[in-house]
């Protein structure tokens, strides 16, 4: 595993489970209204999860998290990356 990809999971290794969830279900398309009903929780609630997701992460935007997740498919997956199975 190369250095950058080793980065990025020291990184995602600070988000709770609940924001590891977040940040995938953003990773669909899904917006904040839309993952609280999904999640039984209030709007404000994700956008906190989701701000402290993207400080953890340290991006700023949507379109900074997707170039987060860029890395090198032949070393690894989206779900070691993201702990989706976490």
């Amino acid at each position: 595993m190369n250095d950058v990809i080793q980065q990025k999971l020291k990184l995602v290794e600070k988000l709770s489970k609940k924001e590891r969830v977040v940040i995938n279900l953003i990773l669909v398309d899904m917006k904040t209204k839309d993952i609280a009903t999904h999640l039984y929780l209030k709007p404000n609630t994700i956008s906190t999860m989701k701000k402290n997701a993207f400080d953890k992460l340290q991006v700023n935007s949507l379109l900074q998290l997707f170039e987060f997740m860029k890395f090198d498919v032949m070393n690894s997956t989206k779900s070691e990356l993201v702990g989706i199975n976490a």
